[in-house]
């Protein structure tokens, strides 16, 4: 009789168990003193619509949406249950690698080391494949307006196409060199920057050049990688920590930048001057003249940047792209679609920003 009084206990013990589990199943979450319905989403502006009361899950926390879950503005939901700006990969855009990425407004161009480059007029919709005179790697391009571009590489090549690249001009230049970068006030007025310190100018698209500083005439002999201007100044950048300013336009004059470092590019966007280097280093001026480091919230190295206004933009060696939306105060990390290798990034405005690497990655702010 005793064996089957336990039998008959346990048995309505888990009945009652099996019961109250359905009866009390929670509805709600108490999370910091705060009771919420499930479904309700976390109010802290620092952390949006990316974290909501599943109280399933916890009960007294936030659970961390679904990645990839549209949290609005173009937005998705990352790592961290972050809301966040994403970068989508754009299709048609093939496997090779690109090196840079540019354009002028309602327009993008994208080049590589091959003989073909890419054009796009809607956004990255559809692109055109063009095909550039021989077989040199194609490292900078700048475009001064809709259908013009002009692109340099190794060898010395540099090219101009004023009618959206269907007929490319290789342009006379006194150089036989790999240039890395090239910028312009416009498409008459350019510079050119590139291996052994080499910077050339000219003002009248191209017909006549200035070499203005070379391993030849006792010049730097470290590679210069970037090369960016405004109304009353050109920057470049390069090896070995190398930051060189003109504020003629023909004379270059050396600044402290405080380091050894690589720097790989230089971009101004209004109201700051942003240098990025090797080992995530960061340099912000606002004059051109006294550079400061800023922290980032990666060590990789540093491959380009980009901004207008104070909305900043950087891309990573390790693939990755940081914005700031404070002029470099804070940063946060936009999402990439896995992308291993990003080499330059680029944008429009602050809303159509595109970046560019190996494997045919091209990749756009929605």
């Amino acid at each position: 009789m005793r064996s089957i009084d336990r039998a008959f206990g346990i048995g309505l013990g888990v009945g009652l168990f099996v019961a109250c589990g359905q009866m009390a199943a929670p509805t709600e979450c108490t999370i910091d003193g705060a009771t919420y319905r499930g479904g309700a989403t976390n109010p802290s502006p620092d952390i949006g619509v990316c974290q909501t009361c599943v109280p399933t899950v916890r009960t007294s926390g936030w659970t961390n949406a679904t990645l990839g879950t549209d949290c609005g503005e173009g937005r998705q939901c990352v790592s961290g249950g972050r809301c966040a700006r994403v970068l989508k990969a754009l299709s048609g855009t093939g496997m090779s690698t690109w090196y840079d990425v540019g354009g002028s407004a309602g327009e993008v161009w994208v080049v590589g080391p091959t003989s073909q480059a890419l054009r796009s007029t809607d956004r990255g919709a559809t692109w055109t494949t063009l095909s550039l005179p021989g077989l040199q790697y194609r490292y900078g391009l700048f475009s001064a307006a809709p259908g013009q571009a002009v692109v340099v590489g190794t060898g010395g090549s540099v090219l101009s196409t004023t009618s959206g690249g269907a007929m490319w001009t290789t342009v006379r230049a006194p150089m036989n060199r790999v240039l890395r970068g090239v910028w312009g006030r416009s498409a008459a007025e350019l510079y050119v920057v590139g291996a052994d310190g080499f910077i050339a100018r000219t003002t009248n698209g191209g017909d006549a050049w200035q070499v203005l500083r070379s391993q030849a005439d006792g010049g730097l002999q470290l590679t210069l990688y970037g090369v960016w201007g405004d109304a009353s100044q050109v920057l470049v950048v390069g090896e070995g920590g190398t930051l060189l300013r003109s504020t003629d336009g023909v004379t270059f004059s050396r600044i402290d930048a405080t380091t050894t470092a690589t720097l790989a590019a230089v971009h101004g966007t209004g109201q700051s001057i942003f240098v990025v280097g090797s080992s995530g280093l960061l340099l912000r001026s606002k004059d051109g003249q006294r550079f400061e480091r800023v922290e980032l919230p990666v060590t990789a190295d540093l491959s380009d940047v980009w901004g207008v206004g104070a909305d900043v933009f950087v891309s990573t060696a390790s693939g990755q792209v940081l914005a700031s939306s404070d002029d470099g105060a804070t940063w946060r990390e936009l999402s990439t679609s896995g992308a291993q290798v990003l080499n330059a990034v680029w944008g429009t405005s602050a809303q159509d920003v595109y970046t560019v690497g190996v494997s045919g990655v091209v990749l756009r702010t929605p």
